[in-house]
């Protein structure tokens, strides 16, 4: 009885040491993180974004190289890029993994370091506050992502629609979701303030 007492004991002696390895381990790794990554600053000179940009949504690279980090030491992951890219195209990147295709969408959002230009509509993505192009384009990840809240709530997640001059009407969204065929399942769901977690997919 005595052995099998020691055995369970030295088991669970075992699981909670290899725990604790884990959790430090992780908060060290957060730790290094914090401390190392340096912070996203915009430079003051920057000037705000046009109200009502992007109108067209046309891309153009002009000789784009870009790595992850400021060191010139460091593999570039794009390299010299010129391409354009008309409003309303539908584009298609294919290559094999390690490519660039994921860090050709992280240089459109300022992700990454580049060198070149990016022009968004005519205007230089360097130039305008990172929060600000953010948050004028919608990037789908291929892991989904749901916040909290409503339909609406996931559509607006920085609750600007109604704040802006320009609050878009809860028409105009309904007919863009119509074009791509979504407003029958969200109208049959109850609408957009169904909360998103209720619903059937």
């Amino acid at each position: 009885y005595s052995m099998v007492n020691f055995c369970e004991l030295s088991k669970e002696l075992i699981q909670a040491w290899t725990s604790l390895e884990t959790t430090l381990g992780a908060a060290m790794r957060l730790r290094d993180f914090e401390t190392n990554t340096p912070s996203e600053r915009d430079s003051v000179d920057m000037q705000d974004a046009p109200e009502a940009w992007p109108t067209k949504g046309c891309i153009e690279f002009q000789n784009v190289s870009a790595r992850y980090g400021s060191e010139p030491s460091l593999p570039l992951v794009l390299r010299e890029v010129t391409t354009t890219i008309e409003g309303g195209q539908k584009v298609v990147i294919a290559g094999r993994t390690g490519s660039g295709k994921s860090s050709l969408v992280l240089s459109v959002l300022n992700l990454i370091d580049i060198t070149g230009t990016i022009l968004i509509d005519n205007v230089d993505i360097t130039q305008i506050p990172r929060s600000q192009l953010r948050s004028r384009i919608t990037s789908v990840p291929q892991d989904s992502l749901e916040i909290t809240g409503s339909v609406w709530n996931n559509l607006f997640p920085f609750g600007t629609e109604h704040t802006s001059d320009n609050a878009i009407p809860e028409q105009k969204v309904q007919e863009l979701m119509d074009e791509i065929g979504l407003w029958d399942y969200i109208k049959a769901q109850g609408g957009f303030q169904t909360p998103i977690a209720e619903m059937l997919f």
